[in-house]
């Protein structure tokens, strides 16, 4: 029950202590199951070897990594006594106990194991809840390796031919060969699961590159070119789609079951209390929930408000994952005309793809779509009901098969539906659920939006280092993005569209791009000695513009089905800055 107390605290605007009562519910209001507190710890050890080979023509290293990561929180006490009252999944009377807001102060220990999971089918005594253990340590050894080999380097014979101008063997001497290759463990910050509290795998991934250098006799040019490839699994990530899927159980599903419920204890559905569990005759049994469960195939456990999987009673953190890849070559040349004049232009072109999404949606789905389409009422509920909660004639609620319900909550209804028609739950499914869903599936493996396939910079610096402008240094830039995918379309297929007829997803044959972006830099600077040091110690002061060309401007990042931009970046205009450097 609710109480009473007091606190005290300092007006600032009076100047006064004030006492203040407060109304503070017991904790039999307090839903234990919170979870207020978690706890993640990594652990990592690196050895490293390196080692040059052959006359140092080859260069060589070894990485091992030992990663391992523990996750655990709060859990909730399934066994609990409230000012002397057990509650109802008690089986060990004073184990947890509450007096008049005092717990017991081990309830601060009382938290999941690490990395925790609950077997299937294993329950703590006495209850529906799935029992959790340990996982134990999750993470392993991953693994790098890389070399740099520079075949022609050392050799007598090529070395003396450079020396004497032979540009074949001066070029062949700088030539070298890269090639790197890694795993990768990416932390988690969580101990997720699935849609059915089965762990989820660990996030790992595989890196590799090989590149070519090479470079002039002279030293003035240089080229290098890489080309890498990547893949990443289990990658946690946001899906509303997993959300929803689970929405349809634990909102639509849940509230039809205490909708069938309440027609069985024989409450009436037109009197505006039905359903109205406050009142002492209307409370749910363990009975009620146990057909509850019998109509949903959920748990028991979970129906009665003690949180868990809604399956299966036990741990439960459930989180989408995917799995991208990622390819691509950068390249690199410097050309240093002269000592004091150096020119450097690198580009290159990356390639993201979602290869893999919402695998947990679709399993959880595969599983439940068939109780969802089979989940009836008896037969004495098979009808439509008027007047409900004596709304009129036009409140109807229909509860005699749960995928064609509607009417009991406000995600359906008697109109809203193909035709205007009853807006069901298979219709509220096909439109927050299968219509995304069909727009994630047919991403996979396409080029993932906002992200620049092709992207060059140029820089280049000049230093005067005699005559009256001796020490001045002038320079400039350029930086080019290709046209970029920011949306797409409107899909105008029927089967694509929401249940009013509109467009809903976008077409992905029909990307809407923004257009390339050329920018341009510059800066001019002044190189001092300061008389200190014997003049060792030198102060660079440069004035720096960035986009030198750029009045600013709005640009579109998000766009409507039909091309219209939905919403802009500010672009600024050049801006200025003022910079000073010391060196020694």
């Amino acid at each position: 029950m609710p109480e009473n107390i007091s606190a005290t605290t300092y007006n600032y605007t009076t100047g006064s202590w004030v006492t203040s009562g407060i109304l503070q519910n017991s904790p039999s209001a307090l839903n234990l199951g919170g979870t207020p507190f978690s706890e993640n710890v990594q652990d990592q050890k690196t050895y490293y070897w390196q080692g040059f080979l052959w006359s140092d023509r080859i260069v060589g290293s070894i990485g091992l990594n030992d990663d391992v990561v523990k996750n655990r929180s709060t859990m909730s006490p399934f066994n609990a006594v409230v000012n002397g009252v057990a509650t109802s999944t008690s089986n060990n009377p004073g184990l947890f106990e509450y007096v008049n807001g005092v717990g017991n102060p081990n309830m601060k220990y009382l938290v999941t194991p690490w990395n925790p999971f609950s077997p299937s089918g294993v329950y703590y005594p006495n209850t529906t809840t799935g029992y959790e253990t340990s996982l134990g340590e999750i993470g392993g050894n991953t693994y790098s390796e890389g070399f740099v080999i520079r075949p022609f380097q050392n050799w007598s014979a090529i070395d003396a031919a450079a020396n004497n101008g032979n540009i074949i063997a001066g070029v062949a001497r700088t030539l070298g060969f890269v090639f790197n290759k890694s795993d990768n463990f990416n932390p988690p910050a969580n101990t997720y699961t699935d849609l059915f509290g089965n762990p989820l795998g660990k996030p790992a991934g595989t890196e590799k590159d090989f590149g070519i250098e090479v470079a002039t006799p002279d030293k003035k040019l240089y080229l290098r070119m890489t080309w890498f490839k990547s893949n990443n699994q289990n990658n946690p990530v946001a899906s509303t789609v997993t959300s929803r899927e689970l929405y349809v159980d634990q909102n639509e599903m849940v509230n039809w079951a205490h909708t069938v419920v309440n027609l069985e204890k024989g409450e009436d559905p037109t009197s505006t209390q039905f359903g109205n569990t406050s009142i002492a005759a209307d409370a749910y049994t363990t009975a009620d929930y146990q057909t509850m469960a019998a109509l949903t195939g959920m748990n028991l456990n979970y129906l009665e408000g003690n949180g868990g999987n809604n399956i299966t009673g036990g741990y439960s953190n459930g989180e989408a994952t995917n799995t991208t890849q990622a390819d691509g070559y950068n390249l690199e040349v410097t050309y240093n005309p002269m000592p004091n004049w150096t020119l450097k232009l690198t580009g290159g072109r990356q390639s993201a793809q979602v290869t893999s999404v919402d695998s947990q949606a679709l399993a959880y789905q595969t599983f439940r779509m068939p109780t969802w389409l089979s989940a009836s009422a008896p037969a004495a509920f098979a009808a439509p009901i008027t007047n409900y909660k004596n709304g009129g004639t036009g409140a109807i609620i229909y509860v005699g098969n749960f995928w064609n319900s509607y009417g009991y909550d406000s995600n359906t209804g008697v109109t809203g539906g193909p035709g205007n028609g009853p807006n069901t739950v298979g219709d509220y499914f096909n439109n927050v659920v299968t219509l995304p869903l069909t727009q994630d599936l047919a991403g996979e493996g396409l080029d993932v939006p906002e992200e620049t396939p092709y992207s060059w910079r140029l820089l280049t610096n000049y230093a005067v280092v005699s005559g009256p402008l001796k020490n001045l240094n002038v320079g400039g830039g350029l930086r080019w993005q290709s046209p970029t995918v920011m949306g797409y379309y409107g899909a105008t297929e029927s089967n694509l569209l929401n249940l009013a007829g509109q467009v809903a997803v976008g077409d992905l044959s029909k990307p809407i791009y923004t257009g390339a972006v050329l920018h341009a830099d510059a800066w001019i600077g002044y190189t001092v000695k300061l008389p200190w040091d014997n003049g060792k110690i030198k102060c660079n002061i440069q004035l720096n513009c960035t986009d030198l060309t750029s009045n600013g401007y709005i640009l579109p990042i998000q766009f409507n089905f039909d091309g219209s931009p939905a919403v802009y970046r500010i672009i600024p205009p050049r801006q200025w800055a003022l910079t000073t450097r010391f060196s020694f």
